[in-house]
């Protein structure tokens, strides 16, 4: 698994401070989800067929599905 730091603190600010995750998905998908939405963290991980293990980000957020990697 090839990680960088980018990839490190933006899965730590997922897991640790999830609240952080409403503003960016507001600026890049330019919605307007208040502060206190739910997020629902859903599966993170898929290994591919020769092995090699993903990580990404998957979030439910009001009913609709955002995929970041």
């Amino acid at each position: 698994m090839n990680n960088t730091i980018f990839d490190d603190v933006f899965r730590t600010m997922i897991e640790k401070m999830p609240y952080l995750a409403v503003p960016l998905i507001n600026e890049v998908f330019h919605t307007s989800y208040p502060e206190n939405v739910p997020i629902v963290q859903l599966r993170n991980e898929h290994q591919q067929e020769n092995g090699e293990i993903i990580t990404d980000s998957c979030l439910k957020i009001a009913g609709k599905l955002y995929h970041i990697e």
